[in-house]
Parts: C-alpha cells; structure tokens; sequence
C-alpha cells in the first residue's frame, strides 16, 4: 500500500487553551506528513501523569513549585546526621555520633542499623528522676540509728535538767546537728548511750560553761564521737566502775580547751578506748587514775597539750593491758610528763604487759616519772625521747685473785671470784655477786650470749675449758685450750639460747687434766 500525501493549507485556526480527547496532531518525518493521537503523542512523551507534593504538609518539601518551575532541593547534612552520594549513585543518609572511651557508654550498637540508647539503672541508695534536660542522681542512704536516737537541735532536745544535771536516757543514741552551749551536767550511768555529731567533729560542738565535770557516769556504756567539746574551765570526763564492766569510748573527738581531761577511779573498771582525740590546748591535768584495777586501756592516734601535772598518772592503778601508740604530746613546761606511775612494773598485772610505741613529744617536760625502760612489764619501742626497751645484761670479774677448785677432772665447776661480780647495766636482768645473769622478763627472749675469760693454771701446762652454763647446766660447744701455766689463757665462748622467766646463765670452767686449781682473772658476761 502506497501512502500518499495530501496537502492542506493550514491557516486561521480558530484557538482553543485545551486538546480535546480527539485530537491529532500532524508531523512530518522523512518527507513525509503524519499525524498521531494524542493520547499516543502524550505517552511517546512520557509526560502521562502530574507532579506533586506528598506527605505532611508541615514537613519540608524536597520539589519547591515556582510558577512553572520546579526545583528539587538538595539534601544537606545537619548536626549530627551525614549525607553521602553511595555506590549505586543514591543518596545515603546516616547519623554522625561517637561513643566515648574509658566509661559506660550510654549509646551502644554504633555500627547497627539501629543503635540503641541505654537506659539509666538506678543502684543502691540511688533513685532517678527524669528533669528538664537530663536525669537527676540522688542518693537515698540515710545514716542507719539505733532503735532509740534523739536528734538533737537544741538542749531542750536532752532531758531536763534537775539540779543541774541532765541524766540521759538509757540505750539511746543522741545525735547532734548544731552547736549547743550549757552549765549543765551530763551523766550517762544510766548505760548504753553515745553523743556523737551528725556530720563530724568540725561542724557540731558542745560548750561546758560550768567548772565541775562535763560528763559523768558509774558502771556505764558511753561512746563520744565525732564531736568538738569546749570546757575551759571543767573536767570533761569523771567515770568510775565496781563491777569492771563499763565501756567507755572516745572516736575523733576534738577538744578547743579544758582544764582537765579525765578521772577515773572505782575498784573495777572495764575498758577505755581512745581514738583520734585532740586536745588542742593546755591542760592541767590528763588521764588521772587512782587505785582502780584496769581491765583495758588504749589510747591511739591523739594529739595532746599539757602544761601542769602528768598527761597518765597512772598512780597505784593496775592495768591488765595498757597501749599507747601514734600519739603527738606537748609537755608545755619543765616538771611535766607523759606517763608517771609507781616503780617496778606495779601498774601492770603479773604477765601483762604496758607498750608505749611511737609517741613523739616535744617541750621541756620529761617523757617519764618513776616509771623507767627497764622496768620488765613495760616495753618502748620507737618513740621520739624515751629510749627503747632492750633486754640486756653485762657482768665483769676484774683482777681476781681466789682459784677455782675441782673435785675430779672432766667435771665443769662454776667459775669462783672473790672480788665479786660487777653488775655492768642491766634491762630485765639481776645480777649476782656470784656471776649469775638471770633473766626476769616475762616473755620469752631469744638471747645472744657471750662470755670471755683470761684463766690461769698453776704449775704445769693443763688444757683448760670454759662453757656457757644455762640453768647450771653446761652447753657442749666450748673451747678448750693449753694453758703454759705461767700467763692466762684467753677464751671467748658464744652461744644463742631462749630464755624462759628466771633462766640463768653463768661461766663454767674443768680441767681435763687433773684437779689443778684455776684462777679465772678477768671475764665478762654478756646476754642480750
């Protein structure tokens, strides 16, 4: 079939703003004059359809409509979020976050396609609580009290005064926040009752305005803590104890002032402790003990100013176990002590034991009175001005002139000296006229021996032995030497051995010749 052209004039249409569903439309391809529906010329065009808006109509749009130009918008990353052209040429749209180093994170699964933002877990004593902005920490622990606690703002929150004394409640726990002033009297016999402050020693104090005793209690339980006391003109503590029971404690207790620190007296009295107390200005009289018998008394890490009297005046009391460590005292003036007490150990009970280890003191005053490093039931150890205790003895024979007589060779004898031992120091020791050391401490010693002699024998040449003598027993290793008979033979004998209370060591000497006199000349003895 042969397609033919047919030419028409085309001119003076009239015009119409619409093409009717009808419509054809001509053209010309290759020469040759053709025409198309519009519905066919439409989807050769692609154009079949509109463009518009979708979505939230509050949202920003990505087409931005102008009259007859529409702009697509180019996507820009904001804070925290990036844009990125990807591989197969689309758009990637991801978050830009960082997780820290060193805690807990928060944000976990970084790398996932959902990461995810950990909840806040509240702990013990902690609660959580969501605020503008953030999360509230709390922590809910509040300070566990006995059954029975008065808090006490004000000292009409104690008992009333009768007298002028205000004698606490029994088993009960008085809690302090504020500084309180007051002439009144405390007295605790009622038993099981603390004081202590709310918060600490520095926030919380109690005035004494009166010049008697600021506390004071019989056969009782008292805890005194964390608290400043100001008493500058009474005594702080006056206690006593029949039935050696009672307990007094002091923890972290700090003292502006007082006249006096403590008396306490009674036949019987159980424990003390003390711990931190610092009394930071002079007083007249400290720890003041009269006949009591003392089960337990300890007094550690404390500063102390004194400027009359004894810091411990330990008087006749007895002290099943008495310790002073860590303490700073100010002896503030000549005749001053830190510890006085009776002679020869009499403050301590038989096998017991009093240590005083690393106390520094300073001021003109003198560390001890009466009582001395050698008193065997006192030990001192590393303190600033009192020696330590070392147990030790010498003993020396000079220019003896009486022989040493035996009864039968091969048999040892008790070295004789007729110009008498002479005692040369001694610290848990006696010794005799007759050369013996005894040991009188009353723990075991692990002690060095060492005796030298210069013995002579008479007439002919003998061998001559001389020993260590523990208990009058002799001890194997010697030595054994030939004497020429003219001039002494010099021996040096050393040993190691535990001394039990009352061991005694001695020199002992034999002839393993005969029964030839010796003459031990000069010797020492020495145990340490």
């Amino acid at each position: 079939m042969v397609t033919r052209a047919r030419g028409r004039k085309t001119s003076l249409f009239p015009g119409l703003e619409t093409l009717p569903s009808d419509t054809e439309i001509s053209f010309i391809s290759d020469g040759t004059n053709y025409k198309i529906g519009l519905a066919d010329f439409l989807s050769s065009l692609s154009v079949t359809g509109t463009i518009v808006q979708d979505g939230d109509v509050t949202g920003v749009p990505v087409l931005d409509t102008q009259g007859s130009v529409n702009s697509i918008r180019n996507i820009e990353p904001g804070a925290g979020i990036s844009a990125s052209v990807s591989a197969e040429n689309g758009i990637t749209l991801e978050h830009n976050f960082q997780s820290g180093s060193g805690g807990v994170p928060v944000l976990t699964g970084i790398t996932d396609s959902s990461p995810m933002i950990g909840d806040i877990v509240a702990g013990d004593n902690i609660t959580l609580t969501a605020v503008a902005g953030g999360v509230k920490v709390a922590n809910t622990k509040t300070p566990v009290l006995p059954t029975n606690y008065v808090i006490v703002n004000a000292m009409s929150d104690f008992p009333a005064a009768a007298a002028g004394v205000r004698t606490l409640a029994a088993d009960t726990y008085y809690y302090i926040q504020t500084n309180l002033s007051t002439s009144d009297r405390f007295d605790v016999s009622n038993g099981n009752i603390a004081i202590k402050s709310a918060n600490d020693a520095q926030f919380a104090q109690i005035t004494y305005s009166g010049a008697g005793d600021m506390f004071t209690g019989a056969n009782a339980n008292f805890t005194l803590a964390s608290i400043s006391l100001d008493a500058p003109s009474g005594r702080l503590l006056n206690f006593s104890d029949t039935a050696g029971a009672s307990l007094l404690n002091i923890k972290d207790v700090t003292v502006s002032s007082c006249n006096k620190i403590a008396l306490i007296s009674g036949s019987s009295f159980g424990e003390i402790r003390v711990s931190g107390f610092n009394v930071t200005e002079a007083v007249t009289d400290g720890f003041d003990f009269g006949t009591t018998t003392i089960s337990k008394f300890t007094v550690r890490d404390s500063t102390f100013k004194i400027s009359a009297g004894a810091l411990f005046k330990l008087a006749t009391a007895v002290f099943t176990d008495f310790r002073l460590n860590g303490l700073n005292v100010n002896l503030n003036g000549v005749g001053i002590y830190l510890l006085s007490g009776a002679a020869s150990s009499a403050n301590i009970a038989s096998g017991s034991l009093g240590t005083v280890h690393n106390v520094k003191t300073t001021g003109t005053g003198t560390p001890l009175s009466t009582i001395t490093v050698t008193d065997v039931r006192w030990q001192f150890t590393a303190n600033s001005k009192i020696q330590d205790t070392r147990p030790s003895a010498v003993a020396s024979l000079t220019l003896n002139s009486t022989n040493t007589t035996f009864s039968a060779s091969n048999t040892p004898v008790i070295a004789n000296g007729s110009t008498a031992w002479v005692d040369g120091g001694k610290s848990h020791f006696t010794i005799s006229t007759g050369g013996r050391v005894a040991y009188v401490g009353e723990k075991d010693l692990n002690a060095s021996i060492t005796i030298t002699a210069s013995i002579l024998s008479a007439g002919a040449a003998k061998t001559i032995c001389a020993y260590v003598a523990v208990n009058g027993a002799v001890i194997a290793a010697t030595q054994c030497r030939s004497s020429a008979g003219s001039t002494p033979t010099t021996f040096s004998v050393v040993w190691q051995k535990v001394l039990a209370t009352n061991d005694y060591v001695e020199l002992w000497i034999e002839n393993q010749i005969d029964t030839t006199s010796m003459q031990v000349y000069d010797a020492v003895i020495r145990v340490s």
